[in-house]
């Protein structure tokens, strides 16, 4: 295999990897950036794709988020690639922050203040199976989700499409520029 480690990675410094990557989080925030700009589809979908995943990834339904991203992906004509990472926002150090926002918030928009002692509750509500009993947790959830992931979404979707548009840009620039400086050598100028 061409890019595999000489020795491998014990389970330990795995999860340290996933937790404290090796050249820091400004280096792995670096190339997550040019993974998405480097896509090799539109800016609109790569930008659509990626807005999807940010979407998605507000969810409180947490084991469906990758089949949301791809489903959503699709129905949107995004690239699916992009919106896989984007999902990867929604990920088990960001997820509980994120779901406390989405309920203060759907709980806000609600306007109902008796959620506070259902947090008590959730145990013992969680024992019963009962749907009706979860209701008044999730649809806040649900709400504050839509809100909050559909704000992220049109930054994200903004932000990436800028990027990919000016590295596409400035690629197809750099293309030009040295197809002519060979064309230039060749012809002999």
């Amino acid at each position: 295999m061409l890019f595999r480690r000489r020795s491998k990675q014990s389970i330990v410094e795995r999860v340290r990897e996933s937790v404290w990557p090796r050249g820091g989080w400004p280096r792995a925030l670096r190339y997550f950036g040019k993974r998405i700009v480097r896509l090799s589809d539109s800016p609109h979908a790569v930008a659509v794709g990626f807005a999807v995943g940010v979407f998605v990834a507000w969810s409180p339904l947490f084991g469906l988020h990758y089949l949301l991203t791809v489903i959503l992906a699709f129905m949107l004509r995004g690239n699916v690639l992009a919106a896989l990472l984007g999902a990867t926002v929604g990920n088990p150090l960001t997820v509980p922050a994120m779901w406390v926002a989405d309920f203060k918030l759907g709980e806000r928009i609600l306007g109902a203040h008796h959620f506070r002692r259902m947090a008590v509750q959730v145990p013992e509500t969680l024992a019963h199976h009962s749907f009706d009993a979860i209701l008044p947790i999730i649809k806040p959830m649900l709400i504050g989700w839509v809100v909050l992931g559909g704000i992220t979404a049109v930054i994200a979707y903004v932000i990436v499409r800028v990027a990919v548009r000016a590295y596409q840009h400035a690629r197809r620039e750099r293309l030009e520029a040295r197809r002519l400086s060979r064309l230039g050598e060749v012809t002999g100028v």
